[in-house]
């Protein structure tokens, strides 16, 4: 055992035990452990687990503790949209080092194998990691913990009869509701029942008619109930290592899908291959339909119509609709 794993291996077990004594707040005992990331985390010429942002500590603070939830009787869930190449998964293993170093249970869910190998990585260069059994999908730690961060892909086997105390879900956007991996991803929520540190955790970039987009608006919606803030867009603007230059080049590239930036760069809800309109809400939505709206909608008369020519599956829809200034009923 080197130096520095000697080094994690102390602050590990230092770290599990300021929190058993319930003396430190928990962002507190965060801050400690970014401190020692930032000095001996692992480095590439191109991936550096010590850069961290100001934003980057705000966004993942918000995941951990929110003084208006109390995580031992509801889960504290946090939702993140963010671009390309924005350091989600990156912060995701921080996080998922964090509550292990706490003796927490973590369970890893994607959409697709290949969305972990890029998770790995990331928590190779975590000096708190001890080792990673491929066979297991188990990410070993350094110090006491009981338990191993588990990395699995969206099933009814990775979610049926598995318990833990954070649920993370990784590129949600890729779960489409017409798929099965729908029902896995909603139905891994019970994992964190019966625990009395309860923390589930989206991150993602953007597509609608997905569990990403549906636990945005739910838990936006809860949010602002409650007034708090457990959502957070981070966009290319927000990312000094994506040039204007490169977003420039890739519109260049991308002329004949829009789309593709929209959702990859700017963090916006659109439909996998566009659409026509992408800012289209049920009637329904509070966050973003006009209370005017709401309650006239039976007085909207429609004055235009037209065919939705499909196949034979499909079949074809009649569409009716009105048009205003502002907006397209």
């Amino acid at each position: 055992m080197g130096l520095i794993s000697r080094t994690a291996t102390k602050v590990a077990i230092q770290l599990l035990d300021l929190y058993e004594s319930g003396q430190y707040h928990i962002l507190d005992l965060f801050h400690m452990y970014m401190g020692f990331l930032t000095k001996f985390g692992g480095h590439t010429q191109k991936h550096d687990m010590r850069r961290c942002t100001s934003w980057q500590m705000e966004d993942m603070e918000m995941a951990i503790w929110n003084d208006k939830i109390d995580y031992t009787k509801i889960p504290l869930e946090t939702v993140f949209n963010k671009n390309r190449r924005s350091a989600k998964t990156k912060d995701a293993t921080r996080l998922g080092v964090f509550f292990g170093l706490l003796d927490k249970e973590v369970k890893w869910r994607s959409a697709y194998g290949a969305q972990q190998t890029m998770a790995k990585f990331w928590y190779l260069l975590n000096p708190f990691v001890f080792k990673i059994n491929n066979l297991e999908n188990n990410v070993y730690l350094y110090g006491h913990t009981n338990y191993p961060i588990n990395l699995g892909i969206l099933s009814a086997a990775n979610v049926t009869g598995v318990e833990c105390d954070v649920a993370m879900f990784d590129e949600g956007a890729w779960v489409f509701k017409h798929l099965k991996l729908y029902e896995a991803y909603r139905n891994a929520r019970p994992m964190v029942a019966p625990s009395n540190f309860k923390h589930i955790i989206h991150f993602s970039t953007p597509a609608r008619y997905s569990a990403f987009q549906e636990a945005w608006l739910e838990v936006e919606s809860y949010a602002e109930e409650i007034g708090t803030t457990l959502t957070v867009l981070r966009t290319w603007k927000d990312c000094p290592w994506i040039t204007p230059e490169f977003l420039e080049y890739e519109e260049k590239m991308n002329t004949d899908t829009p789309w593709y930036i929209d959702q990859n760069y700017k963090g916006i809800w659109v439909v996998y291959g566009g659409a026509v309109f992408n800012n289209f809400y049920d009637v329904n939505d509070k966050l973003h339909v006009p209370k005017e709206i709401r309650e006239g909608w039976d007085k909207i008369i429609s004055d235009k119509g037209g065919v939705d020519w499909n196949g034979e599956i499909t079949k074809h829809y009649l569409l009716l609709g009105k048009v205003t200034p502002k907006y397209v009923f």
